[in-house]
């Protein structure tokens, strides 16, 4: 943080500034052109408002300040005959530093009367002395107290020299009260600046604060401009590009132009030597040409702020000024590490867009604004995958680049789009518009980084600000309706908070944890067994187990509880319920000396990402008398998602124990062709929704049948699934398939109830 010591107007700047800075030669001068060097404002003069019914008065004060100077200023007189005509040109004319009033105009009192409009009125500066020619009618002491009225005078006693006398006081005091009130507004709006520090446009707060007491210091009519410098690196004000680089944040009317320039565009030589001293002075300060300020923080910005008309300081404000200047550090130095502050508290580290708390926080301040507003929350799909394909750089830039697209691409543009770090990003916006089309087309959209293509799928929740509702609430509805919208099939799914939601919610968790009981007593939870036969003659091969559960009576989908066994941690447990009972059926049909059927499991992807899994499992399935002849295992494609090389181990693993693999409802996963060279499997399995339509018409162009073509160049079994009718049957035989399961060979059935049903199709 730069230090300052300004003693009085001889202070120098420690380095000679270049005659010109390279970009400012000038050849031709055009007085229209903003690039025209700005002239030297002149002392100024006073304000004087005569108000007396007699024009000869008018007259004679006129004459007798004719050409005088008082404090180094001349005198504009204005006039005006009656109170009510004062009245006017006091509110028609700004900074009026004295009033000569008649005391007695259309009523004996009528000046008083209108001193004390004048003070009601809030025109506290300008100083007010009364005349008249009688005088008996000289206003009481408390009077002139009350309506801070300066003097008192007889229009006879008033010679010239009395009346210049009278006027130095009189401005003297104007001049304080001036310099006092200036100075309170700087201070009031430095003090704003420190209320919300979080939003860019505090630093243009802080510096118009600044601004205004420096020209309040001053004490004379001035004009300033301030720069930012955000990031200097290892350059110095000799560089053109950082002469560019810092920016004009706040100026006063003379250059207001200039407003939306640099330093390099305005080409104001004076304007840049000042600064140039400043900024090689040690002290950090000149007044050779104007004024000319330097501060720099700790965190790398820099502040420049010029002010024309200080050349000609006296000692009493420089000493004013070094003692500001000071204090002006310290501000810049504290609001540069608040903003710092916020930046960590209020920007994601990684991603660099706001965060969760800054979502808050803007929650917060527009509850204040009675504005109708909805939170929407976008939970990316499968981001860890993304992640584990293309990297976090990639992955990272594209969420920022979805933001973006939020950003810009919605009408009206979202008040916040805030991240959480991982795979959801929250948009605050008024709830009188419908964005979930758009969102949804936003989402559609590709994404290219460095030449990869991404596209993100999503689940959506919205959630209204309701009044008095904190943000907390807001997002805590928010991700209960996206915990609703995940258990809903299809992508970019919306769904809405209302209060049935937390019916919803409460119903999963005591779902949740009932599963957990029955599973740990080893009560309600069944394994069901659908047959898997031979396509070409119907003979029995195989069965699959499928899980069934009663709660309260009632059967539970198994799309239902089984996310939410997933989501609990449940998986394994739910597993090995199963492998028990295969076990018990294994066991029943070596009793009754029937062939071995082998019984196919489903494992999760939580269960193959266990260390040591597939040895793990086998020696569990030892223990229960189990063996590769007994069991077999289907995944689906999903499971390649987290972690595709520790998936491909554990199933190669499995397959040099000897268990048969097979995929899963094959074409609705996640790349089906771009792994399934490398899945170590046995067999394919076609999803029910390539068969529904299937018959023998329509079978050599079906999506099946490009599903076997593609099984058969692996050297892959396949497996038809979902089949209900004989045309089916047919055309699958036709394509080749190899192994049919399905309702037409026989629902799944209890366990202990399998092989009396389908005993016929024993092999």
């Amino acid at each position: 943080m730069s230090h300052f010591i300004a003693t009085n107007n001889s202070v120098q700047a420690s380095s000679t500034a270049p005659a010109t800075n390279p970009t400012m030669d000038f050849d031709i001068i055009d007085d229209t052109d903003q690039n025209t060097p700005i002239p030297k404002r002149k002392n100024g003069s006073w304000k004087i408002l005569i108000i007396d019914d007699e024009d000869e008065i008018h007259q004679s004060t006129k004459f007798a300040l004719k050409g005088t100077k008082i404090l180094d200023k001349t005198i504009d007189t204005y006039h005006a005959y009656s109170a009510a005509e004062g009245l006017e040109k006091i509110r028609a004319t700004p900074n009026l530093a004295l009033i000569l009033l008649d005391v007695v105009m259309e009523s004996a009192d009528a000046g008083l009367r209108l001193v004390e409009t004048i003070r009601n009125l809030g025109y506290t500066e300008v100083r007010i002395i009364l005349r008249t020619g009688q005088p008996g009618y000289a206003p009481e002491l408390t009077v002139m107290s009350e309506y801070d009225i300066n003097d008192y005078r007889t229009k006879s006693e008033l010679t010239r020299t009395r009346l210049i006398s009278c006027l130095t006081t009189a401005f003297r005091s104007y001049q304080q009260i001036h310099i006092i009130n200036s100075s309170r507004h700087g201070l009031e709006l430095i003090i704003n600046s420190a209320k919300d520090i979080f939003k860019r446009r505090n630093i243009n707060m802080f510096a118009r604060g600044v601004l205004t007491q420096l020209i309040a210091l001053r004490g004379e009519p001035a004009d300033g401009i301030v720069f930012l410098l955000s990031d200097s690196g290892d350059q110095d004000l000799s560089t053109e590009n950082l002469l560019g680089s810092m920016e004009v944040i706040t100026t006063t009317r003379k250059f207001e132009k200039f407003s939306t320039s640099n330093l390099a565009d305005m080409q104001q030589e004076e304007i840049y030597q000042a600064i140039y001293r400043a900024y090689f002075s040690k002290q950090g300060i000149d007044l050779e040409h104007g004024l000319g300020l330097h501060f720099s923080s700790s965190e790398g910005k820099q502040l420049f702020i010029y002010v024309d008309e200080f050349s000609d300081c006296d000692s009493q404000h420089a000493t004013l000024l070094k003692v500001f200047a000071g204090n002006i550090a310290i501000a810049f130095e504290n609001l540069a590490l608040i903003e710092r502050l916020d930046e960590l508290a209020y920007i994601d580290p990684i991603l660099k867009i706001p965060n969760t708390n800054a979502l808050s926080q803007q929650i917060e301040n527009l509850s204040t604004t009675n504005q109708a507003l909805s939170l929407i929350t976008v939970h990316i799909n499968q981001i860890e995958h993304a992640i584990v394909v293309f990297g976090h750089t990639i992955v990272n830039q594209a969420l920022v680049d979805l933001r973006e697209k939020f950003i810009t691409e919605l009408t009206p543009s979202p008040f916040c789009v805030a991240s959480d770090g991982k795979e959801d990003l929250f948009l605050l916006v008024p709830s009188t518009h419908n964005y979930s089309q758009t969102i949804k087309n936003i989402l559609d959209q590709k994404i290219c980084v460095d030449g990869i293509t991404l596209s993100f799928s999503a689940i959506i929740s919205i959630a209204d600000v309701e009044e008095d509702m904190d943000s907390q609430t807001v997002v805590r509805n928010s991700i209960s309706a996206l915990i609703l919208a995940a258990t809903q099939s299809g992508t970019n799914n919306v769904v809405k908070y209302d209060a049935k939601i937390n019916s919803a919610l409460n119903k999963r968790i005591l779902m949740q944890s009932s599963l957990r009981e029955a599973l740990e007593f080893n009560g309600g939870v069944q394994a069901y067994l659908q047959p898997k036969v031979n396509c070409a003659d119907g003979k029995l091969v195989g069965a699959e187990a499928l899980c069934r559960w009663e709660l309260n009576g009632n059967a539970i989908a198994p799309d239902e509880f089984v996310p939410i066994a997933e989501a609990g941690g449940l998986s394994s447990k739910l597993t090995d319920a199963m492998l028990i009972q295969i076990a018990n059926f294994a066991e029943s049909r070596r009793a009754k000396n029937l062939p071995v059927l082998p019984v196919a499991v489903n494992l999760s992807m939580n269960e193959l990402h266990i260390p040591n899994f597939a040895d793990s499992m086998h020696n569990h399935l030892l223990s229960l008398g189990l063996s590769p002849n007994t069991i077999e295992f289907e995944i689906t494609e999903n499971v390649m998602m987290l972690d595709p090389d520790k998936t491909i181990y554990e199933l190669s693993r499995l397959r040099e124990l000897g268990y048969y693999l097979a995929i899963d409802d094959f074409g609705t996963g996640y790349s089906s062709l771009n792994y399934l060279h490398r899945l170590p499997v046995h067999c394919l399995k076609i999803d029910k929704m390539f068969i529904n339509q299937l018959d023998i018409n329509s079978a050599k162009s079906s999506l099946a049948a490009t599903s076997i073509s593609i099984a058969e160049k692996l050297g892959l079994t396949v497996i038809a699934e979902g089949i209900e009718t004989q045309e089916q049957h047919d055309a699958l035989k036709f394509l080749g398939c190899n192994i049919c399961q399905g309702y037409l060979f026989g629902k799944p059935i209890a366990a202990e109830n399998f092989n009396r049903t389908h005993s016929i199709r024993q092999t």
